[in-house]
């Protein structure tokens, strides 16, 4: 047999026992502190009854009692595992007879000797699998949140936000963009930040990003109607689009049957891919936004310049709207240069058709170094944080959004140096 061969045999082996050990670690972790307790004083008992009936520490070496003091060590640590130790030298051996028949005591040297052994193997143990339990610890975490994801999911207890984006010359309201919101029965309402992590890690992301398209195609078409009720004009409604979702061979699929099944006008959807999940393989996420851009939605491309992507590449991807990173704007907070970008930017979404968003708006003269720059879009908390759908029923009735919208934040202003009047991107 060739080493090739011999080598193929074995590594599924390998693997399977890397599985194994992981998982058994994982459940180690998983355990409760009171579970991990009870499941060691279980141990230990054990330990102590098996080597009694097998008639005592001469018939039988009490190796039983690796097993608590390994699973303290794990679960718990070094002072665990000491303790552990401790509690099993006393049991194997002063609490346990040398022969049960005859009722023989142990020595001493026998049973503390054993103790040094069970001390300086769980203490190594503990020792050993310490770097790695941070993130086995993490992956427990994720599953266990991703878990809690999905019931809240068939719980009803999530629903969505949704940011304004406004024209900055007359604070309209131009668009608004989904986010998505957890009502936890114990934590309150948690932002996306609290369990999007987990969500990707476990792949619970996919059904997370299916709720807010669905709850968002129902929201264009009841905003659609309120509008031409009120003649106005309906506000376009983007929602986030994940790399699981981005990279998932049915996403098509999907969400065209949510486009029939809920009415909504493709063209009233606009579906926002993080620019840094295009730059890995440009030729793949073009056919990939062509395949998007030909359920007749508009795409943007958002966080631009966070990915530090080609500028020639823009041009073939098929987008409708470049919303540029918020930090650009803080950037441009006391830099000439940095606002000289900006304006740039502004240039290159003109030369590209494209509508451009900034993103991120915070103080009167952001705004107004953006207007000044040739921006006429924006979003952010000077006019307002995330809403519920009522607040958007009524800023589509009175069709203007006042700057500072938000109650909890103060009015500021900061020093934003605008292009000189030599500048270029007048």
């Amino acid at each position: 047999m060739r080493f090739g061969q011999r080598e193929a045999e074995v590594l599924p082996r390998w693997r399977a026992g890397d599985r194994f050990a992981s998982s058994t670690l994982s459940s180690t972790l998983a355990a409760s502190p009171i579970a991990g307790v009870s499941a060691i004083l279980a141990g230990l008992a054990a330990s102590w009854i098996a080597t009694y009936l097998l008639g005592g520490a001469r018939q039988v070496v009490p190796h039983f009692y690796y097993v608590p003091i390994l699973f303290a060590a794990v679960r718990f640590g070094p002072v665990a595992a000491l303790v552990t130790a401790l509690a099993s030298g006393v049991l194997a051996g002063p609490l346990t007879y040398l022969d049960v028949a005859g009722q023989t005591p142990q020595e001493t040297a026998r049973w503390v000797t054993r103790t040094v052994f069970f001390t300086t193997i769980g203490v190594a143990m503990a020792a050993l699998v310490r770097p790695s339990l941070p993130s086995i610890g993490a992956g427990i975490r994720h599953r266990r949140d991703a878990r809690a994801l999905r019931e809240a999911l068939a719980a009803g207890e999530l629903f969505v936000r949704y940011q304004p984006i406004v024209w900055l010359n007359s604070g309209r309201l131009h668009s608004v963009e989904a986010l998505v919101r957890w009502n936890h029965p114990q934590r309150g309402e948690l932002g996306p930040g609290e369990f999007l992590d987990a969500a990707e890690a476990s792949g619970a992301i996919r059904d997370l990003d299916a709720f807010v398209f669905e709850q968002a195609c129902r929201q264009a078409v009841r905003w659609k109607g309120l509008a031409e009720h009120r003649g106005a004009a309906p506000p376009r409604v983007t929602v986030n689009l994940s790399r699981a979702n981005l990279e998932a061979p049915d996403l098509i699929g999907q969400l065209r049957d949510t486009l029939q099944s809920t009415g909504a006008d493709p063209s009233q959807i606009c579906l926002e891919v993080t620019e840094s999940l295009l730059i890995d393989d440009l030729e793949v996420s073009a056919a990939r936004l062509a395949g998007l851009k030909s359920l007749g939605v508009r795409l943007a491309i958002d966080d631009f310049g966070n990915g530090y992507s080609s500028l020639s590449a823009l041009d073939h991807f098929p987008i409708d709207v470049l919303k540029v990173d918020r930090a650009f704007l803080r950037r441009a907070t006391g830099s000439t240069d940095a606002s000289n970008l900006i304006g740039g930017i502004a240039l290159l979404a003109r030369s590209l058709d494209v509508t451009l968003i900034a993103e991120g708006v915070e103080t009167l003269d952001q705004r107004d170094a953006l207007i000044y720059t040739g921006y006429e879009i924006a979003q952010g908390f000077l006019y307002a944080r995330p809403l519920l759908t009522d607040d958007i029923d009524e800023l589509i009735d009175t069709g203007h959004i006042p700057e500072t919208a938000d109650p909890t934040r103060p009015r500021r202003h900061t020093s934003v140096l605008l292009p000189d009047a030599h500048s270029p991107h007048q």
